[in-house]
């Protein structure tokens, strides 16, 4: 009698851990097929396939996934930017050389610099052993911002050329440069955005995300490739970021809105600054249209740029704050 309730009791106690686990046997693998649809490397037919381990629970991480990466040190290439810009838009115009020879030389410091950035990141992401490359695509795609950046330098090489036609360089064709890239990468932004609120899956891969997968904020593909490549973080960081965005709903909402923030914001600015650059008519205006052009976009930068680093700060520290209570929490239900 003592052996048969044993193994009735053996039986009801292998029962219940069986109920107790399919949770987290659903759990598992629906965290599988996440991060299968967002393209993860790692994430492959045969790993879903492969059975999930019953026995184990995933471990409470005390903070939100680290991205590991720093803007130190990697600020140089803005600083030069922006004094080329500088130099060209409020010292060079009135200088006593020729209005030719004064466009020919800030044209091709600027230009060049930014070909050579162009082509770099190119190399960067082509070559057999690359470090930055996109999550689980080939080295043919580059990746999201490079496609943009090459179309952004078209249609400025043609504004360029039109612009050097006349005897006379027009100034306001040479003004729109950076309305030109403000409007594209606006417009592709917001695009994503509404898509991305719509619940449409991606039409094509952008970045680390597969066709068909759920979109992201349209703020995302360009910090997940402009601090992997342009800013040194490879393609660690581009792990990182994702295990970011799947995990922290602070994280998640913040992007969403810095994205609509610097679309919306960056539309508007082209806008005004090719409104204004066209209405000022009167010859004599022309060198301040050229100036509105080159510096109005960074009127609006500065401070947007300083509003989204106090924006992103406090989001962090509400995101530290409320995972902090939920580690509390889920460490109290395992225990009781």
């Amino acid at each position: 009698m003592c052996i048969l309730g044993r193994k009735r009791h053996v039986k009801l106690w292998e029962r219940r851990n069986q109920v107790w686990m399919i949770p987290c046997l659903r759990a598992t693998r629906t965290s599988r097929a996440k991060s299968f649809a967002l393209g993860d490397a790692s994430a492959t037919a045969a790993a879903w396939r492969q059975p999930a381990p019953a026995t184990r629970q995933p471990a409470v991480e005390p903070i939100p996934p680290p991205l590991n990466y720093t803007l130190r040190g990697r600020r140089s290439g803005i600083a030069l930017f922006v004094f080329y810009t500088f130099l060209d838009s409020l010292l060079l115009p009135y200088h006593p050389l020729s209005a030719s020879t004064v466009l020919t030389i800030v044209t091709t410091a600027i230009g060049g610099a930014s070909i050579y950035e162009l082509l770099l990141r190119a190399w960067r992401l082509w070559k057999k052993k690359s470090d930055c490359r996109v999550i689980g695509a080939r080295r043919w795609y580059f990746d999201w911002f490079e496609w943009w950046f090459v179309f952004a330098w078209i249609l400025i090489i043609v504004e360029i050329v039109v612009a050097f036609l006349p005897d006379e360089p027009d100034k306001r064709l040479l003004a729109m440069p950076l309305s030109t890239v403000l409007f594209i990468f606006g417009t592709v932004s917001l695009s994503i955005d509404i898509l991305h609120g719509l619940s449409i899956p991606a039409p094509m891969r952008i970045s680390s995300i597969p066709r068909g997968a759920q979109l992201r904020p349209g703020i995302y593909p360009l910090i997940e490739d402009i601090c992997a490549v342009d800013g040194s973080g490879t393609t660690e960081f581009r792990r990182n970021l994702n295990r970011r965005y799947a995990a922290s709903h602070v994280f998640r909402t913040m992007l969403r809105r810095l994205g609509f923030f610097w679309a919306l914001g960056a539309d508007c600015c082209a806008f005004t600054t090719m409104a204004l650059v066209f209405g000022l008519a009167d010859d004599g205006l022309i060198d301040y249209a050229y100036t509105i052009g080159w510096v109005l976009p960074f009127i609006w930068a500065g401070p947007s740029a300083w509003a989204t680093v106090l924006y992103v700060k406090r989001e962090l520290k509400k995101e530290k704050r409320l995972w902090a209570m939920e580690v509390e929490l889920r460490v109290e239900c395992r225990r009781s």
